[in-house]
């Protein structure tokens, strides 16, 4: 029968009869992808000065114009234009994050590539078209060309 101090459930079992007698081994370090943690590093990093930069911009604008339309144009074009990559950056940051602990899937990969295919672009636009730019064309294109063999790390296993 039940004891009447509590101290048994209703199996009839004590609860402190099941207290392990040996301390736990403690568990292995979960296995993390350096890569994926420096594609992470590198997308926020590339992101907040994405950011940053259209601030700047739309700072630049805000000097000169008053007027509430006006403000309101330019924040639209600088944050707009910036959308372009720090809204990317922050996706492929997000895949990246996952992937630190667990592979990514094959169809974020594709995402992946299909949003840092316009860095080539722009790399050679502005490596083309702005000689004054070559320090961020080859940033863009280094940045690019990293996230790009990351993501195809994902495809080794596809049979042709």
């Amino acid at each position: 029968m039940n004891n009447q101090t509590g101290n048994e459930n209703s199996a009839g079992h004590d609860p402190d009869m099941l207290r392990p007698i040996a301390n736990a081994i403690p568990a292995a370090r979960p296995i993390t992808d350096l890569y994926s943690r420096l594609v992470f590093i590198l997308s926020i990093i590339l992101a907040v000065v994405s950011l940053g930069i259209s601030a700047f911009a739309f700072a630049g604008f805000a000097e000169n114009d008053t007027g509430a339309v006006h403000l309101l144009s330019a924040f639209a074009i600088c944050f707009g234009a910036g959308a372009l990559a720090y809204i990317p950056l922050a996706i492929i940051a997000f895949y990246a994050r996952r992937a630190i602990h667990k592979p990514l899937p094959r169809y974020r990969a594709v995402i992946t590539l299909l949003l840092v295919l316009p860095w080539f672009v722009l790399s050679y636009n502005l490596l083309r078209y702005a000689p004054k730019m070559q320090v961020f064309a080859g940033i863009s294109i280094l940045s690019a060309l990293f996230i790009t063999f990351w993501a195809l790390r994902y495809f080794k296993t596809w049979k042709s």
